[in-house]
């Protein structure tokens, strides 16, 4: 390589390097001369902070505008300038970890009223980062305006604004949200489904139950398991069109129902019509749906179900045969003592830990002798849980088998 382009090749790299720091200062995106002249002093001094090569004084300058408030109107098209100024701070200047740019959103959401309009047009800018931004602070400024103009952005927006404004209805204390949101659930994109179920999840509007419902449906998983959680979000409103769930043709919709209702009784929100169909639902051919209904039913602590948890120790899928373990764990009855001590030989890992468990939260000391026995497993994870299954048991005789697992190779044995 001769002197002249090893010399050209050094300062196109010191061009390049250049132009790479300059893009990543995160400056405004517009020219400081933009600033109105009458601007509080102390607002032009913050905003001029804005275009520091320091990511920290970026970042500090836009938390000092948000705490003037309405004062530092005239700094909201700077701040929005700053979106898509992801430079990490640790932590941020409101207490988390944050980036210049989210810090520049709260100020925003502080300034308030003279902050909405500008946030508005930031939607149909063509920079996804801004637009992006944008959604997250009108849906955060519980601003009653913003309803409309973001459920444009959920129905005509481009690329990911669309899913962006869902969730951002979702943030939206308003009722009136709801509607298009349920009628997003039959959206061709699956993102703007799976957001518009979640945003209902946090409006628990029971007008909702019946799409949600339907949505169990989805043909995306994701979508099903988001439309769950929502469905338990509204409550006991949802119960009867869950139950139905549970006999759908569909196996995805039979999965969120087991889901939904188990996340309901997980909340304490039980109803004791659930549990016969949740028995049943343990006979489904889907292994998924049976790991699900024995979870949901563990949930319920219903004596009658007990029966029906131990004979899912004996299913042929050993998620199945884990989670009845585990599920008997509370209810702690005695009548699956036995079948736990028969858990305890599963060639399954899983299972054979949540057997341990739960005899040693029952304090079954017949449990004692193949507990110890476990101590020797070849497997570290059953050796931990058969320690900790002993310590349950507080008897004596399980002292010295555990003082002999203080050498163990493992530090959690």
């Amino acid at each position: 390589m001769t002197l002249r382009v090893r010399l050209v090749a050094v300062l196109f790299g010191c061009v390049f390097l250049l132009v790479f720091c300059l893009a990543a200062h995160g400056q405004p995106s517009l020219a400081i001369d933009r600033l109105p002249l009458d601007a509080p002093e102390e607002v032009a001094q913050q905003v001029e902070r804005l275009y520091s090569p320091r990511s920290a004084e970026r970042g500090q300058a836009a938390f000092l505008l948000g705490k003037m408030g309405e004062r530092a109107a005239p700094a909201v098209p700077f701040l929005i300038g700053m979106f898509g100024d992801y430079a990490v701070l640790q932590p941020g200047f409101s207490g988390t970890k944050t980036s210049p740019s989210e810090e520049a959103a709260r100020a925003l959401i502080v300034i308030g009223k003279p902050a909405f309009r500008p946030l508005v047009e930031a939607l149909g800018n063509e920079d996804p980062d801004v637009r992006r931004e944008a959604i997250w602070t009108l849906g955060n400024m519980q601003d009653p305006r913003a309803l409309r103009p973001l459920t444009e952005a959920m129905q005509q927006g481009e690329g990911d604004t669309r899913s962006q404004a869902a969730m951002a209805l979702g943030w939206l204390n308003d009722s009136r949200a709801v509607p298009p949101l349920m009628a997003a659930l039959q959206d061709e994109d699956t993102e703007v489904r799976r957001r518009a179920a979640m945003a209902l999840g946090r409006h628990k509007d029971p007008r909702s139950v019946e799409p949600l419902a339907a949505a169990l449906r989805d043909r995306e998983e994701s979508v099903v398991y988001v439309a769950a959680d929502a469905l338990a979000n509204v409550g006991r409103p949802a119960v009867d069109s869950l139950i139905l769930c549970l006999e759908d043709d569909v196996m995805l919709a039979r999965l969120g129902g087991v889901l939904a209702l188990g996340q309901l009784a997980s909340r304490n929100v039980r109803d004791d019509r659930a549990v016969e169909p949740l028995i049943a639902a343990m006979g489904d051919e889907d292994p998924k749906v049976r790991t699900y209904a024995v979870w949901a039913l563990g949930w319920y602590r219903d004596p009658g179900s007990v029966p029906a948890l131990v004979e899912a120790l004996g299913d042929s899928e050993a998620a199945v045969r884990a989670e009845a373990a585990k599920a008997l764990r509370r209810s702690k009855d005695a009548r699956a003592v036995d079948p736990l001590l028969a858990a305890l030989e599963d060639g399954d890992v899983q299972v054979q830990q949540n057997a341990a468990l739960t005899l040693g939260q029952m304090q079954e000391r017949r449990a004692l002798p193949k507990l110890v026995e476990l101590l020797k497993a070849e497997d570290a994870q059953i050796r931990e849980y058969a320690a900790v299954a002993l310590g349950q048991l507080e008897d004596a005789r399980a002292a010295e088998a555990l003082l002999g697992t203080l050498n163990d190779e493992e530090d959690r044995v």
